[in-house]
């Protein structure tokens, strides 16, 4: 859950130097917010490494709708990514993030199928 937050607040952090640069605002406080969402996705990046290997190690093979949970962050670390790569002029960052979208599209669409299909049979049990 804190891969996530840490990922909408890198991503908030990102919009808002690019919305600085987009207005000609420079000094101090415009540096300070970049290198914050710098440190951020650094953090965030971690926390998902630490996700994945958690889901590697203990797997969940049936289905469990907290699955999204993992799901989210997956996404938002795409999206910050690029968002604090465009912000810092770090490509590296931009080729991590779009490297990410893959893996989060993937997990999001089995994790989709499998929410409908347990949807699907739990409906038809109750009916």
């Amino acid at each position: 859950m804190s891969a996530g937050a840490l990922a909408i607040t890198a991503l908030a952090a990102g919009k808002l130097v690019l919305a600085a640069d987009a207005a000609g605002w420079t000094g101090w406080g415009v540096s300070t917010i970049r290198v914050t969402a710098l440190a951020l996705e650094a953090v965030e990046l971690a926390a998902c490494l630490l996700l994945v290997c958690c889901e590697v190690r203990w797997p969940r093979l049936r289905f469990d709708p907290r699955r999204w949970s993992t799901v989210f962050p997956m996404g938002m670390t795409s999206a910050a990514a690029m968002t604090v790569a465009a912000a810092s002029a770090h490509p590296a960052l931009r080729s991590t993030g779009a490297t990410l979208v893959w893996p989060a599209v993937t997990v999001c669409t089995v994790v989709l199928v499998a929410s409908g299909r347990r949807r699907w049979v739990v409906g038809r049990r109750t009916a």
